[in-house]
């Protein structure tokens, strides 16, 4: 069965995980690394070190800029990895495996709903959701999940669409296809409400 409640949650559950980024970095004039400390479009006067009012935008620290470019957006985050960067819908991982460009990511696949009758009124539906995360290690991966951690904290309704979401289970295992990578299977379980004959409607 689906409903828009269903495909409202799945569209909320990608938006927030691509929002999983870690914080700009780009090189200075100065050729040493730079990392964002307060969100802005570059311009001129923003531009490690040469911009009058760069300090305001970028602390010396990081290890991995790039290219300084006018008129990008730069961010700053909470988080530790660039998993949002790649976010797959159903992606068939035994056929097409995680590529070393692609690390971290994640897989989506959202399951059969469990649906039962929860009053005269409404229908209570449950909406598994398996998550392939692949990273480069284990450090990394610890860092990957402790973000999604983060983003389920933020707000487990996905904007009052659901009534709770929980984390299931995991299970970890090691892929050697073409690329040798680490794979985090987790369960997480979204609940949430519609109307009685009418799926559209909360």
């Amino acid at each position: 069965m689906t409903d828009s409640i269903r495909q409202q949650i799945m569209t909320a559950i990608d938006i927030r995980f691509k929002g999983i980024l870690l914080a700009s970095q780009v090189i200075g004039t100065d050729t040493k690394n730079y990392t964002c400390k307060l969100a802005h479009v570059a311009a001129d006067d923003k531009k490690p070190i040469t911009g009058a009012d760069w300090a305001t935008y970028w602390t010396q620290t990081g290890s991995s800029g790039i290219a300084w470019v006018t008129g990008t957006s730069y961010i700053v985050t909470i988080y530790k990895t660039n998993l949002g960067s790649h976010i797959f819908g159903w992606r068939d991982l035994e056929n097409n495996p995680f590529q070393a460009s692609e690390l971290p990511g994640i897989n989506l696949r959202d399951d059969i709903v469990e649906t039962s009758v929860h009053s005269t009124a409404k229908m209570y539906h449950v909406m598994p959701i398996k998550m392939d995360i692949a990273t480069i290690s284990p450090e990394e991966m610890r860092k990957a999940l402790a973000d999604i951690e983060k983003v389920m904290h933020t707000d487990r309704t996905w904007g009052n669409l659901a009534s709770h979401t929980d984390l299931l289970s995991d299970e970890s295992v090691v892929e050697q296809k073409e690329n040798k990578y680490f794979r985090t299977s987790i369960i997480m379980e979204v609940q949430y409400f519609t109307a009685i004959g009418d799926p559209y409607s909360t």
